[in-house]
């Protein structure tokens, strides 16, 4: 949703120029929407989209050892 101005009304994205919306929310859950399937609106409730959720990002944010830890070769190998 576009916004034309300090104070001006929120103008909705045309479908025609986007194809999706990739949305993560607070809780780092990923959504990829169809422009279409919003066209027109300004505002949504991403509760209502459920069935575009493409995963979540929250695996991202832990950090974890290492799986492999690299060494030098032995000397005169």
């Amino acid at each position: 949703m576009e916004r034309a101005g300090n104070n001006a009304r929120l103008v909705p994205y045309d479908p025609e120029l986007i194809d999706m919306f990739f949305i993560m929310d607070g809780d780092l859950t990923m959504y990829l929407i169809p422009s279409q399937v919003i066209a027109g609106r300004v505002q949504i409730l991403l509760r209502t989209y459920a069935k575009y959720i493409v995963g979540s990002a929250a695996g991202f944010m832990t950090l974890s050892p290492p799986s492999c830890v690299m060494t030098s070769p032995a000397p005169g190998a």
